[in-house]
């Protein structure tokens, strides 16, 4: 039998145990297809499961700018209810699961195998708090009373640590490099022809949500599809800014167009703030930042004006129509925060009720608040369901691990890296301060395809030298 390899430098190839698990994957895939043929999504989830774990084995590198492409795919809704969107369809007697469940499970696992597989990791010292918060969390589902949707939010925080990793084994030259911007691209175009075919068919009732218009591309909920293309607008910006040409300038209209389209507000900071970091890393800090700035203020004066003649927007950012009359301060203290607030007193009174410092054990919040309202499964607040589930040591843990990853990018800004290393730098600067900033009111944790893939995707980039001989020379016209 020939051994498959993996495309890496320094990876070995790949051994019998791998091949022989390969095997018994797909053996598995096909045995559950034949017992549950009358569930075609479930053949579709355990097919592209089979095949991204085939490829993760013989050629990993490709395995991971799929699951790049497949960010934009919006495959979480196949099979769900339209009553009920937050249904697992997929072996419901299991607990349920949906596509990208099974991708991430089976993923996860093929990842680790062949990080574990390929000899010592090199790790940032920096980066280690944050996997010190990945092990607390894993620890605490001993103690854990809802240990199913603990184990669903470990793999969640997991597996983007684990992107990380197999991006620094297996990206190694510019070509490699390319070739992965390429997929991820290629699927934010691909979910934004799917929007413009379903504006086609449906029009504007295909984006309603709730009484709201909030676009997406079709079958994905709009807030994680928004962290979607902000990641993509952070990329393509930065790209742009760094002077690799006008095409992905016009590739960062296109995506950040649709990010506000999709009228998740929280993303909409998280954007201002992308380009505020991406101008202030730019050398010429002042004159960048007081341009960004002016980007910034002309397109919510613009923004202001629209809102004030859209009836509808209104509703969407005030829960009714706005008084003309109101000052600034009103208008922010009647910013209609969908709920939030209840669920937040909710959350925070319960942790209160348990032990401070460890907490309930990780996915303890899912079932309490499922318990307590009918649409509200998670705290829409990262820090503070990381407070409930985990205490003040979790918490304590999760905020080091993001500090931790700050101070790994900025001290990379400090040292003489390569022009390719520093461009990645900033966009995974962005991208991380994006993701703080979401997680004030949102879950990113639980947008593992969507989103939090690409900043660890971003950060292991950062952190990976390519050798001068290795890279490709600059097209005249892009420089």
């Amino acid at each position: 039998m020939r051994r498959f390899k993996v495309e890496s430098g320094n990876w070995a190839g790949g051994t019998r145990g791998e091949n022989v698990l390969t095997l018994l994957v797909g053996g598995l895939g096909v045995s559950l297809c034949l017992v549950a043929m009358y569930q075609p999504v479930l053949l579709l989830a355990l097919v592209l499961a089979g095949m991204l774990a085939i490829l993760a084995f013989s050629r990993a590198s490709l395995s991971l700018k799929l699951v790049l492409l497949l960010g934009g795919i919006p495959m979480e809704s196949l099979g769900a209810s339209e009553a009920d969107p937050a249904q697992k369809p997929l072996l419901v007697t299991l607990g349920g699961t949906t596509v990208d469940g099974a991708c991430l499970v089976v993923l996860s696992a093929c990842f680790a195998l062949l990080l574990s597989s390929s000899g010592q990791l090199s790790m940032p010292r920096r980066f280690r708090p944050y996997l010190y918060f990945v092990g607390f969390l894993a620890l605490s589902l001993l103690y854990s009373g809802s240990r199913l949707d603990g184990l669903r939010l470990v793999l969640k925080v997991t597996y983007p640590v684990l992107v990380f990793f197999v991006t620094v084994k297996t990206i190694k030259t510019q070509q490699e490099i390319d070739s992965a911007l390429q997929y991820w691209i290629a699927g934010g175009l691909l979910a934004t022809l799917i929007g413009a075919a379903v504006f086609l068919v449906r029009g504007f009732s295909g984006f309603m949500w709730g009484g709201d218009f909030r676009y997406s591309s079709g079958l994905l909920h709009a807030s994680p599809f928004s962290m979607y293309m902000f990641a993509l607008f952070g990329l393509c910006y930065g790209l742009w800014r760094a002077g690799r040409g006008g095409r992905f300038g016009a590739l960062a209209v296109v995506f950040g167009v649709q990010a506000l389209m999709s009228e998740t507000r929280i993303t909409w900071a998280a954007m201002a703030f992308g380009v505020l970091v991406i101008e202030g890393l730019m050398g010429k800090a002042t004159r960048s930042l007081v341009r960004a700035a002016g980007t910034i203020v002309a397109i919510g004066t613009v923004f202001f004006y629209v809102m004030q003649h859209s009836i509808g927007l209104q509703h969407r950012l005030f829960g009714g129509e706005l008084d003309p009359g109101s000052s600034f301060a009103e208008m922010v203290q009647n910013v209609n925060v969908t709920g939030r607030t209840v669920v937040w007193a909710a959350t925070y009174q319960d942790y209160w009720s348990h032990n401070h410092w460890i907490g309930q054990g990780a996915g303890s919040s899912a079932p309490f608040l499922a318990g307590l309202f009918e649409q509200a499964g998670v705290p829409h607040n990262e820090y503070l369901r990381i407070l409930h589930d985990i205490g003040v040591v979790g918490l304590a843990l999760f905020l080091a691990g993001i500090i931790g990853l700050f101070r790994l990018l900025r001290s990379l800004l400090g040292k003489s890296i390569t022009k390719q290393q520093r461009l990645f730098v900033k966009v995974a600067l962005a991208l991380l301060v994006g993701y703080s900033v979401i997680a004030i009111s949102d879950n990113p944790l639980d947008y593992y395809f969507f989103f939090s893939q690409y900043v660890f995707f971003c950060i292991g980039l950062a952190t990976v030298a390519i050798p001068s001989e290795n890279r490709l020379p600059v097209p005249q016209g892009n420089r």
